[in-house]
């Protein structure tokens, strides 16, 4: 028998696309409930799933703060720079934090340097006490 995955793959896009936006809201409110609950892997699936049935500014937010969290300053902030925020203020704020967070990762404070201590800001990916289920 010959595994059709592509074909799978479309008729599953086709079915979330055809459940209307009830999915995608669930989907995304699922990513800040996550968020909230600092199950960041979680967050980042939700999101991306919600993202993949349509773009909304919201989902990106979630998606982008998510994996901020996870460290992933770069790949967030290259997500935000090529949505453009356009009029979004909370998309283009977001973005001005993970460029200064991204950069005072590789710059650590004279302090922190001299100590050699330096805290994360954010959550790191292996810390969290939550069960990660998605």
């Amino acid at each position: 028998m010959r595994k059709e995955y592509d074909k799978a793959i479309g008729f599953y896009t086709q079915c979330l696309f055809e459940s209307g936006g009830d999915i995608r809201v669930v989907l995304s409110n699922w990513s800040q409930a996550s968020i909230e609950l600092e199950c960041y892997h979680e967050a980042v699936a939700a999101s991306a799933a919600s993202l993949r049935i349509w773009s909304d500014d919201k989902a990106l937010f979630r998606l982008c703060k998510s994996l901020a969290s996870l460290n992933e300053y770069s790949l967030a902030g290259d997500l935000l720079h090529h949505h453009g925020g356009g009029s979004n203020v909370s998309l283009n704020e977001l973005e001005k934090e993970i460029t200064n967070l991204k950069t005072r990762q590789f710059m650590p404070s004279a302090e922190e340097f001299i100590r050699g201590n330096r805290k994360p800001t954010l959550c790191p990916d292996w810390a969290s006490n939550c069960i990660e289920t998605f």
